[in-house]
């Protein structure tokens, strides 16, 4: 086994592994599930979900000892920070594959005992863990400034081949006339998503012919609530929140209807929905001073939500017919199945330069 996959299972944990072993050999990839969501993941020989007992972690530690590369896919779990920490030689095999939150827990980390020990702990990893890939380039920078790492850079994409196989469907799908406008806000019930700041903004759109879709399935339910009665009291009827985990066919019917997308997020996150929306011709507003926009703002047309306080209702809604195309043409290697190969092919094969 060359190359164990620490996991947490997420939404795209499942397809991700599907990606693997339709493109590797299996027998080369070991995927271990620590924790997370109940999402379904398909019962395969190369997959084993742990709990956090004693054998558990027995198991585990024997695993990363036999590998030749640890892929860390994200840095959530307090006790795998723990088994870094105490065996630094593991570090210079390992990867981080930066999801997000888990990078910018430094600005949001509590200053409370417990927390200050376990962000030490965290930081001694980070510094001198060997390889760091992350989805946007901005990401490993701020990794450098706050962690003052050495770790080597890598690319790193994630891939859906139901999803990819959804959105050419609706883009090529002839367009419907539409009597109404449909905006999504955001991508979950985290609060660096900051809803309430966006609907303050359209509030002055209430009477026009909306609909907001805002998918609050995951992340803080009470934030979520709190979300939803903001929104509910501003557009009544107009407001729809996302609650429950849709099947991926569901999803993709939603942002079908999409027209507009508001991602008001803080930090780098909700790319799973900003990238299809682009690529499907939808337009998308951000702010402008996370790394998302650094990454992809001149290749791709987005547009800043500070925008959104002057325009009038015909602006905000207005997108020309060359700018989608701009998107999509600039988004196909993304969503190319060679082209993320050809990605991870680089970071599985550093295993094999570090042992010359």
């Amino acid at each position: 086994m060359k190359h164990l996959h620490l996991f947490q299972n997420e939404k795209f944990t499942e397809p991700y592994i599907e990606f693997i072993n339709k493109n590797y050999n299996p027998n080369d990839h070991l995927f271990l599930i620590i924790g997370g969501i109940n999402e379904k993941i398909t019962p395969r020989e190369n997959v084993i979900k742990l709990n956090r007992s004693i054998k558990s972690i027995y198991f585990l530690i024997k695993k990363m000892y036999k590998s030749e590369k640890i892929l860390l896919h994200s840095i959530f779990i307090k006790q795998l920070v723990l088994l870094l920490f105490i065996q630094p030689w593991l570090l210079k095999k390992s990867n981080w594959i930066v999801w997000g939150g888990d990078l910018y827990s430094y600005k949001k980390r509590k200053r409370s005992l417990k927390s200050k020990l376990y962000e030490f702990l965290r930081s001694i990893v980070i510094k001198h863990i060997g390889e760091i890939s992350t989805l946007v380039k901005g990401d490993f920078e701020l990794a450098k400034k706050w962690y003052l790492t050495n770790a080597t850079y890598y690319n790193a994409v994630y891939m859906n081949n139901e999803q990819n196989e959804y959105m050419d469907q609706i883009y090529n799908r002839k367009c419907e006339s539409k009597s109404s406008i449909s905006i999504q806000i955001g991508n979950s019930a985290d609060p660096s998503n900051h809803h309430k700041e966006v609907i303050e903004l359209l509030k002055k759109y209430d009477n026009e012919n909306i609909k907001i879709y805002c998918p609050l399935s995951y992340g803080d339910m009470e934030y979520a609530k709190d979300v939803i009665d903001f929104g509910k009291k501003v557009f009544g009827k107009k407001f729809i929140p996302l609650e429950h985990f849709m099947k991926m066919n569901e999803y993709m019917s939603i942002m079908e209807k999409v027209d507009i997308g508001i991602f008001n997020n803080d930090r780098q996150q909700a790319l799973g929905n900003i990238l299809p929306l682009l690529y499907l011709g939808k337009k998308v507003y951000m702010r402008n001073n996370t790394t998302m926009w650094q990454e992809f703002n001149g290749d791709l047309k987005l547009f800043d939500i500070n925008n959104i306080k002057t325009e009038k209702f015909n602006d905000f809604i207005k997108l020309d017919g060359e700018l989608k195309e701009l998107n999509r043409k600039s988004l196909e290697s993304r969503f190319d199945n060679n082209a993320i190969k050809k990605i991870w092919d680089d970071i599985f094969n550093s295993s094999n330069r570090s042992l010359n």
